[in-house]
């Protein structure tokens, strides 16, 4: 015999379930009970709620503006046949939020919001939303919340209970975002010519602009640069290459969020021409930043230098011009095959009756004044100035075989360097002697130029085989070996700062200075120094003999081998 036994149960906050078993009864006997299948019954007749709190936001409010709105929304759920009603739910406001603000009455204050009385209908659901905003200082950080919900027969696996809440209260889950904000500005620079004031007409100026980052989403805008008045845009030099239209680039740029603490960023630049009718001006060059035009400015923030609410400036870069310049009248001062010192030049062909020592060369400046100054090992072992201001015998012997450098000062002084005769390092000038008692290696001459910071400053080979520097800035000893026999050359940069060349001891052209160390990769020729000269727009040129004999040059303009032979052991003089 077989019969169906049906068992229906249920309990407060769960639905009702009926199981239909199957049971065997043979002589009497129970033999079996089986599960024959369960059905879900009918949902209680009682309210059961249950809640889930969300978070999330659009990409426009996401990363939008200088402020970024998180909505909450809280999901109650009510699984039973009747109304649930005075139900009540808690959510924490977020530490450091600059507002908020709730749905359906939800009573804020600065820490929580509370909505009383709520009715969820049965078998249905409402919703809740708490709206806070948070400023740029939550940048990629971790925002996390959760909320309270009266416990209406809420099944034990859907009622969180925290140290916080009572009995009649339960927690919902926790819900995370992390904020992240796009933080771009825009500054300009000159690539060239730096700060070379005045620019002259037909001369090119290049304006950089670098976009930074410092938020933790990717961001941009638009870079818009009307070309200065009184130049030409040089075409194809944008890069990223854009087109002109109507007298201006634009730029449509992505900028990376920061990795780590490197701000993402991304340059553009282009170049202009000086024209002639801007002489007596002053060139002045700025761009914007703003969004595309086609959407509102809460899709990103921008740090502005000033502007309005849609775009922002960038910083101003300025350059005056005016007529080029005449030519600087040229002189040349040189040992005449006779042996006496002979300059010729502008100023005409001179005998400046007076000899030079074998083996020995003059060095010339030209004078704030106009006029120029010679020094010189003499015939007979002293040191002599001669030129515009007159003739100068120094009574100071000078070491056989070198030759003394000299540099006009800003002041109108000169300063002369030279290995004396006892091997030291000794300078002479509008403001006296210096003994700087300190060595220098034998047969090696000293290179003297003046720093933008003012003072001069001296590079030899010391006794050692170092590179060493003194002056009005102090004494430093380069720790770097000085190929023996040979010599430095230094200069002051027209656009700031000062570079020596000289043959490194394994026989390598090194150069060094503010701009920091370069070993240049090519060899030079054994027992021959460089010359070294600072371009008029920025940056340095290398003169030397190479390891092949050419002739080579190298720094900011390039390297170039050129094929032509230099005699063996001489060295090239570079301006």
């Amino acid at each position: 015999m077989r019969r169906e036994l049906r068992v229906i149960w249920s309990k407060p906050g769960a639905l009702t379930w009926r199981v239909v078993a199957a049971i065997g009864i043979v002589g009497g006997s129970l033999l079996a009970v089986a599960p024959s299948r369960a059905v879900a019954a009918d949902p209680p007749p009682y309210p059961v709620v249950t809640a889930e709190m969300t978070s999330g936001q659009s990409p426009q409010s996401m990363f939008g503006g200088p402020y970024v709105t998180i909505t909450y929304t809280i999901q109650l759920t009510n699984a039973g046949l009747a109304d649930a009603t005075g139900v009540s739910v808690t959510a924490s406001v977020p530490d450091g939020a600059a507002s908020a603000s709730a749905s359906n009455g939800g009573v804020v204050t600065s820490t929580t919001v509370t909505w009383t009385n709520l009715s969820v209908p049965a078998a249905g659901t409402i919703s809740v939303t708490l709206l806070v905003t948070v400023d740029r200082g939550f940048d990629g950080t971790v925002v996390s919340d959760h909320a309270t919900f009266t416990n209406v027969n809420t099944p034990p696996d859907q009622c969180i209970q925290s140290a916080d809440t009572t009995s009649g209260t339960c927690d919902t889950n926790t819900t995370s975002l992390t904020v992240a904000f796009w933080l771009v500005t825009v500054t300009q620079d000159e690539l060239f010519p730096g700060d070379k004031q005045p620019v002259f007409p037909g001369e090119k100026i290049t304006y950089k602009f670098t976009m930074m980052n410092t938020g933790h989403a990717a961001g941009g805008g638009q870079v818009s640069d009307h070309i200065p008045t009184g130049t030409t845009h040089v075409p194809g030099s944008a890069t990223p290459p854009v087109p002109l239209e109507s007298g201006a680039l634009y730029w449509n740029i992505p900028v990376p969020p920061m990795s780590g603490t490197t701000p993402g960023d991304a340059d553009l630049s282009f170049q202009v021409s000086v024209d002639a009718s801007a002489v007596g001006s002053t060139l002045s060059n700025d761009a914007l930043l703003g969004d595309t035009g086609t959407t509102a400015l809460t899709q990103g923030y921008l740090d502005c230098h000033g502007g309005t609410s849609r775009a922002c400036f960038t910083n101003t870069v300025s350059n005056s011009v005016a007529s080029v310049p005449p030519p600087a009248p040229v002189e040349v001062a040189f040992q005449g095959i006779s042996g006496s010192l002979r300059s010729v030049g502008a100023a005409g062909l001179a005998d400046w009756n007076v000899g030079l020592a074998p083996a020995s060369s003059p060095s010339m400046t030209r004078l704030p004044n106009g006029g120029f100054l010679v020094a010189f090992q003499g015939y007979g072992g002293d040191l002599w100035t001669v030129g515009t201001a007159g003739w100068t015998d120094w009574h100071v012997g000078v070491a056989p075989g070198t030759s003394p450098s000299v540099v006009a000062l800003p002041t109108g002084d000169f300063e002369v360097a030279f290995q004396a005769y006892g091997g030291n390092l000794w300078s002479v000038g509008s403001a006296g002697w210096v003994n700087w008692r300190v060595g220098m290696a034998s047969g090696t001459s000293p290179s003297v130029f003046a720093p933008s910071t003012g003072g001069y400053e001296i590079a030899f080979q010391a006794h050692g085989g170092n590179l060493w520097t003194v002056g009005t800035a102090g004494w430093t000893d380069w720790h770097l070996g000085i190929a023996p026999a040979t010599s430095p050359a230094a200069a002051r940069l027209s656009n700031g700062g000062y570079e020596i060349g000289f043959q490194a001891y394994g026989g390598a052209l090194w150069t060094v200075g503010t701009t920091g160390w370069t070993k240049w990769g090519v060899g030079m020729a054994s027992g021959t120094s460089p010359s070294l000269t600072a371009l008029p727009r920025g940056g340095f040129e290398v003169a030397f003999q190479g390891y092949d004999a050419n002739l080579w040059t190298v720094g900011n303009a390039g390297w170039t081998d050129w094929p032509m032979s230099v005699a063996a052991t001489t060295s090239p003089t570079a301006s």
